[in-house]
């Protein structure tokens, strides 16, 4: 069974226990082709690096930062929505980082993390969620069927 926590709603304590299995899912999604942000894989220690910034972003709640993983602890996908936006555009959010690792893809993973982002923008009274996606990616089908359009 996959489990999803809110990282931005756990205590920074338990954040470091989160780092490596993050890291693995994103060298792992980055080496299968993703566009979310590198040209190339990022080495173990950047990767570990890019996470503590995105959880320490998470711990001022700048943003909301789940974590998918199984009952045995490997994370096996994860989100973040930025929420840090200036006085003009407090009225939106912004979804990030969509990963679903390559051997847990096409089991709706990605849909229940999307789901998620979208009622906690809501909860935050986010009336608009942008993104940034590679056309013809793996990933423009989700979005355009739930509804999101391109500009």
């Amino acid at each position: 069974m996959i489990s999803l926590e809110a990282l931005h709603d756990t205590p920074a304590a338990r954040h470091d226990g989160f780092v490596d299995g993050l890291a693995d899912l994103l060298r792992a999604t980055v080496g299968d082709s993703a566009s979310i942000g590198w040209i190339a894989t990022p080495s173990p220690d950047a990767a570990r690096a890019f996470w503590r910034r995105c959880l320490a972003a998470a711990a001022r709640g700048e943003r909301a930062l789940w974590v998918a993983s199984e009952e045995h602890g490997q994370v096996l996908g994860s989100v973040q929505l930025v929420t840090d936006m200036p006085a003009n555009g407090a009225h939106r959010a912004e979804l990030v980082k969509l990963m679903v690792h390559p051997q847990a893809r096409r089991q709706g993973l990605a849909g229940r993390l999307l789901d998620t982002a979208e009622v906690e923008a809501r909860r935050r009274g986010r009336q608009l969620i942008v993104l940034d996606t590679k056309s013809g990616s793996t990933a423009e089908p989700l979005y355009r069927a739930r509804g999101y359009q391109l500009c």
